[in-house]
């Protein structure tokens, strides 16, 4: 609703305001291999994947149907946008230019990975929400608080702390 105030991320459902954030841990376990079949530059994302720290918290065997899904949408992504680079145009039913179908199928497939990317916390905003400590701020500076900290006390927020500079 516009103009309404929103609600600060301790204060959500299921968040609790003491709650301290996950840590990334880098894999003990070494990176499975990638599927058979993948393009050479997409199974090169499956081993930068494997081998960050946002893959401490995956489970090769329990979250396997949605990385196999992720690693296949993503294959299916970089193949589309290269034969749609080919051939942007395809002759109509009249014989007239018109667009390629794959120009309707790419935006569906970004959505795809952009939703099973936001599941598996792979990019900053889904690692957050997850509650994953994020980069060199994660760790506490020496008054024991971290730019998140001071985020969620901007969030939570005293107006009176709040300074407007003139501009």
């Amino acid at each position: 609703m516009a103009g309404r105030p929103r609600k600060a991320p301790n204060a959500l459902a299921g968040h609790r305001a003491g709650r301290a954030p996950l840590k990334l841990v880098p894999p003990s376990e070494p990176a499975p291999p990638a599927p058979s079949g993948l393009l050479p530059e997409v199974a090169t994302i499956w081993d930068r994947y494997w081998t960050s720290a946002s893959a401490g918290y995956i489970s090769a065997e329990s979250d396997s149907s949605a990385l196999d899904r992720w690693i296949w949408y993503l294959d299916e992504l970089h193949r589309a946008r290269k034969a749609f680079r080919r051939r942007r145009f395809i002759n109509g039913s009249m014989g007239q230019p018109t667009l390629s179908p794959l120009g309707r199928f790419i935006p569906q497939l970004e959505a795809m990975v952009r939703g099973l990317e936001g599941e598996l916390g792979m990019t900053p905003l889904a690692r957050r929400r997850l509650g994953y400590a994020l980069g060199p701020g994660a760790s506490a500076a020496p008054g024991g608080r971290t730019a998140i900290d001071d985020l969620n006390d901007d969030l939570d927020g005293d107006a009176a702390d709040f300074d407007m500079v003139d501009g």
